[in-house]
């Protein structure tokens, strides 16, 4: 993840903290413990932990299918040379 995405995140999960601070100082600590009700936004560390995971795993799949053609290429060589 670059430096760019790292930052947005942080600023994304600084502003919650900050919000959920000034409703605990409003209505108690027990705000904390609470969860949210409906998500004004998807998590984003959880995006873009799955996007890195599905660019991983298409990374993985276009190395085996490299590796596959390779050595079909390789085993068609060798039946015309011998």
């Amino acid at each position: 993840m670059d430096l760019e995405t790292e930052n947005r995140i942080a600023a994304i999960l600084m502003k919650e903290a900050a919000e959920l601070r000034q409703r605990a100082e409003r209505e108690g600590v027990h705000v904390y413990l609470e969860r949210p009700k409906v998500r004004a936004r998807p998590n984003s560390r959880f995006l873009t932990a799955t996007v890195l995971g599905v660019q991983q795993s298409q990374c993985l799949i276009a190395f085996s299918f490299l590796l596959v053609i390779l050595c079909v290429d390789a085993l068609v060589l060798s039946d015309k040379n011998a």
